[in-house]
C-alpha cells in the first residue's frame, strides 16, 4: 500500500502564545462591554452575587462556544490561530474530537477561569465588595484577601508552567496533547518535500498521513468507468 504524507512545520511557541492572548482578548470583549453597561446602569450590581453568577454562566457559554465549538467545527482554528496561519490537528489528519478539545480547553481555559470566578464570588458574597476593594484590615477580609491572592498566584504559575513546558518539549506538546496525539502546526504544508536527513535533523517537521484524502488516488470503480467511455 502506497502511503501519502504531507509535511508541516510545528507552530512556533511565540505564535501559539500570541494567538492565545489574542483569542482571550477577543472573547473577553463582549462580556466586558456588557458588564460595563450593566455597571453604568446599576452600580450596585458589581457587588450583587446573583448578577455576577449570571455573568459567569454567560462567560462559560461564550468561552465554550469560542474555544471548543469553533475550533471543532472550523478545522482546529480560532480567530487568533487564523491570524497566525496555525491550526490544531490530530495525528493522521483526523478531525479533532469534541471530547479531546473539551478536555484540552478545560486545562487551558476553564480551570483558570473557574478559579477566577471563585475569587470574585467569595469577595462579593462574604465581603460585599469586588476583588479590587477588599478590606484586609478586618479578620474575614484578611483571610479572603489571602485566599484571593493565592488563587491569582496559582493561575499565574499555571500559565507560566504551560508556556515553559510547551517551549521545552521536543514537539511543543503538553501532556494532554501527547495523550490525544494533538499538534499545533502551520496551516499550510511544505511545498518542497524534505529529505529523510532533513526530517531526522529537524524536530519541528511533522508528517501527517492523508488517509483517504490522497491526491491522485483513483478507485477501481472510477477506472472501470473510464474504460467504458
Amino acid at each position: 500500500m502506497n502511503k501519502e504524507f504531507e509535511t508541516y512545520y510545528l507552530a512556533k511557541t511565540w505564535k501559539r502564545i500570541t494567538a492565545r492572548i489574542i483569542d482571550i482578548i477577543i472573547v473577553s470583549l463582549i462580556p466586558g462591554i456588557i458588564t460595563l453597561i450593566w455597571f453604568l446602569i446599576d452600580k450596585s450590581s458589581v457587588n450583587n452575587w446573583k448578577a455576577l453568577l449570571i455573568m459567569m454562566l454567560f462567560n462559560y457559554l461564550l468561552f465554550t462556544l469560542y474555544f471548543v465549538i469553533i475550533p471543532w467545527k472550523f478545522n482546529g482554528q480560532t480567530l487568533g490561530k487564523k491570524m497566525f496561519a496555525i491550526k490544531l490537528v490530530q495525528e493522521n489528519n483526523d478531525k479533532i474530537s469534541l471530547k479531546n478539545i473539551l478536555i484540552r480547553e478545560a486545562i487551558l481555559v476553564f480551570i483558570p477561569i473557574t478559579l477566577t470566578m471563585v475569587a470574585i464570588l467569595l469577595s462579593s458574597i462574604f465581603l460585599q465588595s469586588n476583588v479590587a476593594e477588599i478590606d484586609d484590615k478586618t479578620t474575614s477580609g484578611f483571610w479572603i484577601s489571602v485566599l484571593v491572592r493565592i488563587i491569582y498566584s496559582f493561575i499565574f504559575a499555571w500559565y507560566l508552567g504551560i508556556m515553559i513546558t510547551t517551549k521545552v518539549d521536543k514537539k511543543h506538546q503538553l501532556f494532554y496533547d501527547r495523550k490525544f496525539n494533538l499538534y499545533a502546526i502551520n496551516k499550510n504544508p511544505l511545498l518542497k518535500k524534505p529529505s529523510p536527513q532533513e526530517t531526522k535533523e529537524n524536530p519541528n517537521l511533522i508528517h501527517i498521513h492523508l488517509g483517504t484524502k490522497q491526491p491522485g488516488n483513483i478507485s477501481q470503480e472510477e477506472l472501470d468507468e473510464i474504460k467504458n467511455l
